[in-house]
């Protein structure tokens, strides 16, 4: 389910639910805004997380998020990712 958040941008992150008035801060608990990005791109709280699911097949300067979907294995992965990364989130 998370990872249908990651997709969609909606969900238990704090810069959405902070909006809506669910949440006091927009805040990650590493401290700066906890949106899909911050979570899958430069979150140091789930960098190992990341680092096993993607880092080998995307470089540093190509983090664009859709490049996450452009194949099956991909998206498996990013949803791998959220599952492990929900568990710490909620």
């Amino acid at each position: 389910m998370f990872g249908l958040f990651l997709l969609t941008g909606h969900g238990s992150m704090n810069e959405f639910l902070n909006k809506r008035g669910l949440s006091y801060t927009d805040l990650c608990g590493c401290g700066r805004v906890e949106n899909v990005w911050h979570i899958v791109f430069e979150c140091g709280l789930y960098d190992d997380e990341r680092s096993c699911e993607w880092s080998r097949w995307i470089g540093e300067e190509e983090t664009r998020f859709e490049r996450l979907l452009e194949s099956k294995e991909m998206y498996e992965r990013l949803m791998g990712f959220a599952d492990r990364v929900h568990v710490t989130i909620v």
